[in-house]
């Protein structure tokens, strides 16, 4: 119904969600039928060496990762195991809390029904989020550092030598700011340069 990877949204409060830890781990199943959640019975403090501070509920609009589907048609239930996308784990604690909704259906009904059906009764806890980006990920990127752009590259200098014409040079550096005309002997001034041409090519640079 979703594939692995999907990020979903919680639609409904209520859903009794579990610390995953080498001392801890499983779930405290909720249960939907006729439109109605229901929270586990037997979740409490001590249930399955489950302490008070290891359970919390997860929040409408929360973002959570399916785990698994479950389906059991003999019963005509199904079980959706979800897992929260954030880590919270500051300071060392429970790195993710999971839980699972089984949602059942009346007798023989899954025999019948379409997935259409199905996914909308699945649809009323859990939705798939237009934002499929985790929020760790999200908040990672609205703290990370912007990126500057690579400076442009400077262009290469250029180059006057010796022999060059008039022409090449006034098209590499410009016309110049004065121009000294000694008959066979020209002076091209520039702001930090006085170029001498002698027959129409570069014989002095200062």
């Amino acid at each position: 119904m979703v594939e692995t990877g999907t990020v979903l949204e919680v639609k409904k409060g209520g859903l009794v969600a579990v610390a995953q830890s080498p001392k801890t781990l499983g779930v405290c199943p909720s249960k939907y039928e006729g439109g109605d959640l229901k929270g586990p019975s037997s979740c409490a403090e001590g249930f399955g060496g489950v302490g008070a501070e290891n359970i919390r509920y997860f929040a409408v609009g929360e973002k959570v990762y399916p785990v698994a589907i479950k389906i059991d048609p003999k019963k005509d239930k199904i079980t959706v195991v979800v897992i929260e996308c954030l880590s919270s784990n500051e300071g060392g604690g429970p790195s993710s809390y999971m839980s699972s909704v089984v949602f059942q259906f009346s007798k023989g009904y899954l025999g019948t029904a379409t997935a259409a059906q199905i996914e909308d009764t699945i649809g009323q806890v859990f939705t798939i989020s237009s934002d499929q980006t985790p929020p760790n990920q999200s908040e990672a990127k609205a703290g990370a550092p912007q990126t500057q752009d690579a400076p442009e590259p400077q262009p290469e200098p250029q180059t006057i030598r010796i022999g060059q014409t008039t022409d090449a040079v006034v098209a590499a550096i410009g016309k110049p700011d004065k121009l000294v005309d000694l008959g066979n002997k020209q002076i091209y001034i520039y702001k930090d340069m006085k170029i001498t041409f002698t027959g129409g090519k570069v014989s002095d640079v200062q």
